[in-house]
């Protein structure tokens, strides 16, 4: 539970941040339209290649203790003493390249999310839209 509760709060912060100046500095540059889908794109992207490379130590550790099998030693599986024991062999048996495995295939991830933004950005266009076009029309859902 630990690095879920340690790992969810950054990540999104993370990723956020990382979406909103990403989003910043391609407006700035007048590449692109403001309602172009590449702007969210490369934008959620970029934040999504940022929470990856940055939260995967935490996550590998998480995953690791999670599939550990509990109560007895099966061969070829390590078992870890918690957080700080499992830190320490990873980083003594694998180096610090041995808390990026899987980040590769993390990186999947990424046109998920990418997908996910373009709709996103679209769908709060239109609402934004309609809300100025016919204000007087527009009723909140309480």
């Amino acid at each position: 539970m630990l690095p879920n509760l340690m790992g969810i709060t950054p990540s999104r912060a993370l990723y956020f941040s990382g979406y909103n100046a990403t989003k910043n500095v391609l407006h700035s540059t007048n590449l692109f339209d403001e309602k172009s889908s590449i702007v969210p794109m490369l934008s959620a992207g970029t934040a999504s290649m940022l929470v990856y490379t940055t939260m995967n130590p935490v996550w590998l550790i998480k995953t690791r203790l999670q599939l550990q099998e509990v109560g007895h030693k099966r061969e070829g599986s390590p078992n870890y003493n918690g957080y700080i024991d499992c830190i320490k062999r990873v980083f003594k048996e694998e180096g610090i390249r041995g808390f990026y495995k899987g980040l590769t295939a993390s990186f999947m991830g990424v046109f998920e999310s990418a997908i996910y933004f373009v709709i996103y950005e679209k769908l709060k266009l239109q609402v934004n839209e309609r809300k100025g076009s016919s204000s007087d029309n527009y009723t909140a859902v309480n």
